[in-house]
């Protein structure tokens, strides 16, 4: 798990997110999709304008279930709403966003003979940069 994403609770503000590489977060493959706008608008004069709400994914797959249950710890119900520190629309620079955690709908998957969750994606929305 790369160790600048960061995760924290709403209770705790910005300051108090740590590094979800030192919650004993570990996986074979992690994908992160950059913040990014939800739709684009063609505009009269040819161009493109950004509307709606910033979201990101970070797909976890072959998570431990130790590191399943430190994540499990920030959900609240099946969206949350707190703070992380994920890549940003360029997909190089790291921000700080106030977002809603979105937990994946139904079962997780999981191999029972190693305890390992298996393509587990958890998505964000309704990201607010914060400075």
């Amino acid at each position: 798990m790369p160790d600048y994403l960061k995760i924290g609770t709403l209770a705790g503000g910005v300051g108090s997110m740590v590094n979800v590489d030192s919650l004993g977060v570990k996986s074979f493959s992690i994908d992160i999709e950059p913040a990014h706008y939800t739709e684009f608008i063609p505009l009269g004069d040819g161009t493109i304008q950004a509307q709606g709400w910033l979201e990101a994914e970070w797909h976890l797959n072959g998570l431990r279930d130790a590191s399943y249950t430190a994540l499990v710890a920030y959900r609240t119900g099946q969206s949350t709403e707190l703070y992380i520190r994920t890549l940003s629309e360029d997909g190089k620079t790291l921000k700080n966003y106030r977002a809603i955690m979105v937990w994946p709908l139904g079962a997780i998957r999981r191999d029972h003979t190693t305890y390992v969750v298996l393509d587990f994606t958890i998505k964000f929305i309704q990201m607010i940069e914060q400075v």
